[in-house]
């Protein structure tokens, strides 16, 4: 696969156990449904194996080099599941993504 367009999306915790979905690479059409598989893995298991207790996910982007519509559209189905998602560090590109669409309410974007 090419570097460039190659896409993980894992979960990882922050030291006070709030869920961390770490995306990197180019989240679109293609690639949407590994980012979906790592919010659903958020339901289904905590820091510990157990089932999670934080109602609220923080997104790191930091190395997300495109998202489009799509992307967007997997972050709201989080919202719609009862996640409070938080963006951490997004790229230049998603930040104008998300202030394009207005959706900066919805999903607010850490200092």
């Amino acid at each position: 696969m090419d570097p460039v367009t190659a896409f993980t999306a894992t979960v990882d915790h922050d030291p006070d156990g709030t869920p961390v979905v770490v995306l990197s690479g180019q989240l679109d059409l293609t690639t949407a449904k590994s980012a979906e598989h790592a919010f659903a893995t958020l339901v289904a298991t905590g820091p510990d194996g157990r089932p999670p207790v934080a109602d609220g996910v923080v997104v790191d982007m930091t190395e997300l080099t495109f998202m489009d519509s799509t992307g967007l559209t997997v972050l709201l189905m989080a919202v719609n599941r009862g996640h409070a998602v938080q963006l951490r560090r997004p790229t230049t590109l998603v930040r104008r993504l998300i202030d394009a669409t207005g959706l900066g309410e919805i999903l607010p974007v850490e200092p």
